[in-house]
């Protein structure tokens, strides 16, 4: 059974792969190397610090460790992944990686970095309009990344689709141990 639903979703990966490589444009090519940039770790990096700070600065403090723990669980979790089941790049993509595929790490960043943004966000919020404004703008961001990364070439459907999993997951963590801290500065 598992080998039947492994070689489905190679299939479907292949497929994938191939339909993009067809639709590969020049100006889509920089356009998306563009997007693509917004999951590098040391942008990911950039926007944690910068967030961390103005947290702090703003007295949100409960914020900053289940971030933390959100974004840097993800990418360890990813590190380790990607080394334990050590899946190559696809061939003829249009950027050199230098690590495995599975999962993609973008995608993981996107939901577990950008994702919390958007909850801090959220909870700031006031109004409806103000969290549906920031709802959709995330979701666009997080599936803009993966779609740059199956455009660029250089991961499988499969692999985004886990580094989302992944991100949710620790997005998901990040997200419970604010909300216990905020249930226990209300108790105190």
């Amino acid at each position: 059974m598992i080998t039947v639903f492994g070689n489905v979703i190679l299939s479907f990966d292949t497929q994938a792969f191939n339909f993009f490589s067809t639709i590969r444009e020049s100006p889509w090519l920089q356009v998306f190397s563009t997007v693509t940039w917004l999951g590098e770790w040391y942008v990911a990096g950039g926007f944690l610090v910068a967030v961390s700070i103005a947290l702090w600065f703003f007295h949100k403090r409960v914020f900053i460790f289940p971030f933390l723990t959100s974004v840097a669980g993800a990418e360890v979790f990813t590190y380790l992944l990607k080394n334990i089941i050590a899946r190559p790049r696809p061939e003829m993509a249009e950027v050199i990686e230098n690590s495995f595929s599975f999962p993609s790490g973008h995608a993981t960043i996107a939901v577990a970095l950008y994702g919390f943004l958007a909850y801090i966000l959220f909870r700031m919020c006031r109004t409806r309009k103000e969290k549906i404004v920031v709802s959709v703008a995330a979701v666009f961001i997080v599936l803009l990344i993966g779609f740059s990364r199956l455009y660029l070439g250089v991961h499988y459907v499969s692999d985004v689709i886990a580094g989302y999993l992944v991100g949710a997951l620790w997005l998901s963590i990040g997200m419970c141990l604010t909300e216990h801290f905020l249930e226990r500065k209300k108790q105190a």
